[in-house]
């Protein structure tokens, strides 16, 4: 997918993957130029019944959601092999997986902890979680 455009983003590095499908870093060509991250959802997990109609309303239930420790929802789409794709916001420095690896301070721990928990708590107050 490198190189390609996928709506108005152009699709610049793979950032990685998981269960739930391959996140790419990308380029808004149209707003600002701003840098976004582009989850391309594995297509098995939309062969089950129900799971597109289900992930669609979860994403338009999280893009509501204005929280500095929730990843906006930009946009969502389809490409033409029938691949939903969620753009997100994309935030510079790694993931929490990685940062996990690593020892650090139990300050630091809490802190993530507790950023963790604000964003679940909001979430939460919002019937989502």
């Amino acid at each position: 997918m490198i190189g390609q455009t996928v709506s108005h983003y152009l699709i610049e590095k793979r950032l990685g993957g998981g269960g739930m499908g391959d996140v790419y870093l990308a380029q808004d060509t149209t707003l600002a130029s701003r840098q976004v991250a582009i989850k391309v959802v594995r297509p098995e997990l939309l062969g089950q019944r129900g799971n597109r109609t289900r992930l669609l309303a979860e994403a338009n239930m999280i893009a509501r959601l204005q929280h500095p420790y929730i990843c906006e929802i930009h946009d969502v789409g389809e490409l033409e092999e029938g691949h939903l794709f969620l753009v997100m916001a994309h935030y510079a420095g790694g993931t929490l997986r990685d940062r996990m690896r690593r020892p650090m301070a139990p300050a630091e721990a809490v802190s993530i902890a507790l950023a963790i928990a604000r964003g679940i708590g909001h979430a939460h107050g919002h019937d989502i979680v």
